[in-house]
């Protein structure tokens, strides 16, 4: 296994710097604090290029936890530090890419993992950021915007999911996050350059049904299954019939699924159920702009991330479908 991912390390060959919320964010930040810029997780200093090709020459004070053979911006040396145990004081500003390591990659893979309450260490990376810096900008997994942890995301001013082949020697959809010296009530989520919406105004979209039923996932006998996956092409995350599911349904299945009815629901029409729930994911899908769905691998072949749908988010689906149904159904 390489030595680059065991630290996991991956190096941007895009550059998601020439974006509008990087410049909002970039004016944002006094001009005494952006003269000399930190980059804590330098790799083979690729931010200081991208940096200076969308016009911006600050100083730059670099580190990696190893040696790399290439240095792409050699104007500034690398030092060799472990910033994540011994981070550097008295910088403003921190620009970077972290290294991506989940707990359990790590664990399938027999490689070490810090000592760290989160399960990727992007996220330790930029709990020490946060704690040393007043302004931070981090490429990483798309994943943080579902992520729900108001303790990190309380200083997040612009996420930005990134829909541009990032990496030469991975597919890890990301996004980059850019943080400020004061909490914020909300942030902007864009999709490069267009921005979607707030998170609380998206979020709107996101109903609650009055009742909780217990709709059992990954029963082999479920009278409705679920797609739960898009496919390379397009968006196809969908629920269907039961018996149109003809694969082996396990406890661990997460890209399909077979859905057992709980006992206190009476659906007369199930076909017309289903189409219901559709539609609503259809809408839902459409008002959200996917963003509260975790990416997926790559891009489709339309341009966009590839989404799952979560065993939770399809529960909800299915709450205020059922909770609706009733409604015009009574």
């Amino acid at each position: 296994m390489s030595n680059k991912v065991q630290l996991g390390q991956f190096f941007t060959i895009s550059n998601p710097f020439k974006s509008v919320a990087f410049y909002k964010w970039w004016n944002l930040i006094p001009q005494k604090d952006k003269k000399v810029i930190l980059e804590p997780f330098a790799g083979t200093n690729n931010i200081p290029l991208l940096i200076s090709e969308v016009g911006y020459y600050p100083e730059w004070k670099c580190f990696d936890i190893a040696k790399q053979e290439i240095n792409r911006f050699d104007e500034f040396n690398i030092e060799i530090k472990n910033t994540l145990k011994d981070f550097p004081k008295n910088f403003k500003v921190a620009i970077t890419n972290p290294p991506y390591l989940a707990r359990n990659s790590a664990t399938r893979n027999k490689l070490e993992f810090e000592n760290t309450p989160f399960d990727d260490v992007y996220k330790q990376a930029l709990k020490v950021m946060l704690d040393n810096c007043d302004y931070v900008a981090a490429i990483i997994p798309e994943t943080f915007i579902t992520w729900n942890n108001n303790e990190i995301k309380k200083r997040l001013k612009y996420a930005i999911s990134l829909t541009m082949k990032m990496f030469d020697d991975t597919d890890c959809p990301v996004c980059l996050a850019l943080f400020v010296k004061e909490e914020n009530d909300s942030y902007e989520i864009y999709r490069n350059d267009y921005l979607l919406g707030n998170n609380l105004q998206l979020a709107n979209f996101i109903t609650e049904a009055s009742t909780k039923y217990n709709w059992t996932f990954n029963d082999p006998q479920g009278e409705i299954g679920a797609i739960l996956i898009d496919d390379t092409n397009k968006d196809t995350i969908k629920f269907v019939k039961g018996e149109d599911i003809k694969n082996k349904i396990s406890v661990s299945s997460r890209s399909i699924t077979r859905i057992k009815i709980p006992k206190e629901i009476k659906i007369k029409n199930l076909n017309k159920f289903i189409t219901y729930l559709n539609n609503y994911l259809i809408e839902y899908r459409e008002n959200t702009y996917d963003v509260f769905m975790s990416s997926f691998k790559g891009l489709r072949k339309d341009g966009k991330y590839r989404r799952r749908l979560s065993f939770t988010e399809a529960r909800k689906i299915l709450n205020i479908c059922y909770e609706n149904w009733l409604r015009k159904n009574n």
